[in-house]
Formats: C-alpha cells, sequence, structure tokens
C-alpha cells in the first residue's frame, strides 16, 4: 500500500524540519567550538540525507538518489521502531545502497584509536555467524552471510549489514536512519537524537568492518551520546550531563576518549545498549 497524498505531505514536513533543526545545532557557534571536526563531518552528511520512498510497507531509494553516497533519513512512528517492524521496513533498501571494503594490512577508525588486520575482523563475524545465524531483526531464521548490526537508542535506530563476499573484502548496506517522527516538533530532543543517528550512519560508511564486535559497538555509543549530549547542553540549556556521558569521563583514558575501557563495554551490555 502506497502512502496517501497526505500522508506524504506530513512525511515530507518531518523530514525537512528534522534536518533543518539538526543544520542549525551543528552549526551553533559553541557546538563547533566543542566538536571542532565532528560538527564538520556530520553537518556535511545531515545536508545531504535523503527521504526514501515508502511502498507497500518498503523503504525504498528513490531514482534520484541511485549511485549516490547519500544516506536515507525516515521519519517513523514509533511502532515501526521495534525490531520486528523494521526488519520489514529496510530489507528492500538494504540491499539497494552497498559499499565495498577491500583490506589491505590494517583498518584504522582514529576516533576510537581502534585498528585491525582482515583476519581479526574476519575471526569476529565467523563467531558471530555461528551464534546468531546472522539474521535481521524480522527475518529470523534467514540465513544470511553476515552479522546485521542495529545500533537503537531511545528513539531512533541506524541499521547497515556487512558480509564477506571474498578474501580480504568486505560488502555493507548504506546505513538507514530511522527517527520517531514525533521528534520533528522538538527542537533540541529532535537534533539530539539525529546527530546521535548521525554518528553511527558516519561510522558505518567509513569504519563498518572494524565496529561490529561488542567493543566497536560500545565506542560508538559514547561518542554518539557525547556528540547528542554537546548538542542537548548547548542547544538546548540541559544542565546536567547524561549517565552514559558521565560514564565514559570517569573509566576512559582522556589520551584515547572513546577507546572503550572494559568496564565501559561492561556497563553499555548492561544497559542493553550494544
Amino acid at each position: 500500500m502506497f502512502l496517501s497524498k497526505f500522508e506524504t505531505r506530513r512525511r515530507v514536513r518531518a523530514f525537512d524540519a528534522i534536518v533543518a533543526k539538526t543544520d542549525r545545532a551543528l552549526r551553533h557557534p559553541e557546538v563547533v567550538a566543542m566538536l571542532g571536526d565532528t560538527a564538520t563531518q556530520l553537518a556535511d552528511l545531515n545536508r545531504t540525507v535523503f527521504l526514501p520512498d515508502l511502498q507497500h510497507g518498503e523503504l525504498v531509494v528513490p531514482k534520484s538518489q541511485f549511485d549516490t553516497p547519500h544516506v536515507a533519513l525516515f521519519p517513523a512512528k514509533r511502532s515501526q521502531l521495534t525490531n520486528v517492524a523494521l526488519g520489514k521496513l529496510v530489507n528492500k533498501i538494504s540491499t539497494q545502497q552497498v559499499l565495498h571494503w577491500k583490506v589491505e594490512g590494517a583498518m584504522h577508525a582514529t576516533p576510537y584509536g581502534i585498528s585491525k588486520t582482515y583476519d581479526e575482523i574476519l575471526d569476529y563475524y565467523d563467531s558471530e555467524d555461528s551464534e546468531e545465524s546472522a539474521s535481521l531483526p524480522g527475518q529470523e531464521g534467514t540465513a544470511q552471510p553476515s552479522a546485521a548490526k542495529h545500533i537503537r537508542t531511545r528513539l531512533g535506530i541506524t541499521q547497515h549489514s556487512l558480509e564477506t563476499p571474498g578474501p580480504g573484502r568486505f560488502t555493507s548496506s548504506r546505513p538507514v536512519i530511522c527517527i520517531w517522527d514525533e521528534l520533528a516538533k522538538t527542537s533540541a530532543w529532535g537534533a539530539s537524537t539525529a546527530v546521535h543517528e548521525e554518528v553511527h550512519a558516519f561510522d558505518a560508511i567509513n569504519f563498518a568492518p572494524l565496529l561490529g564486535d561488542d567493543f566497536g559497538l560500545a565506542a560508538g555509543e559514547f561518542r554518539a551520546y557525547h556528540v547528542d549530549g554537546v548538542v542537548e547542553r548547548v542547544y538546548g540549556g540541559a544542565k546536567e550531563l547524561s549517565e552514559v556521558e558521565a560514564f565514559r569521563r570517569e573509566h576512559a583514558d582522556p589520551m584515547r576518549p572513546f577507546h572503550p575501557t572494559q568496564a565501559m563495554v561492561d556497563m553499555m551490555r548492561a544497559e542493553v545498549r550494544i
């Protein structure tokens, strides 16, 4: 079933509002001063996100976005952010936009101080395949060549999957960001959730093979919470650090602020954030 004209207009308005509020937040002088290059990178990503089409309950890439490096951002109903509903929602679009990786020597994720060889990356995904059957949420029992990773926040989700088509090579579906559409009506809250998810999208585009294990997922979550916390405090007037950001500051090495310690990984597991 296709969206009605009214529903389509509502989605477009929500998309435009989320993108505009996020752009304003990322251009705020204090946010730029505190985040530096990260603010610039996320602003660049945010300016090129696109609204995917919804056909028969599945997101699809519009013709205007074929063969582009851009990221889909979909304002979703809260019910669409459950695992089963999300599996159907992103099933088709995840096959339409594919990233290719060739690993020679080691890969590096500079913001996290993480480096791994191809064999080290592959060891993790081989173990995940045997444990999880590498199925997408909502597709349990359907064999996939690799583990699918979905990074959940309280009001949004960014999803991509990783496969190993040959020696030294990975392919990754381009990330899809889904955000609760009601956040379009807010300012700081909507912007902070969007930048949180855009951190995950940026990581998926640049470092996907490196960040699939709990260590990498925890690293990405701590950086995303740091970035969205800056936006909430500067743009929204929040007075206190989030629990996650306070924990990171207590336990992280100041020289490698997003390189997780074991305590940081354990905290993310206990909070079911990874």
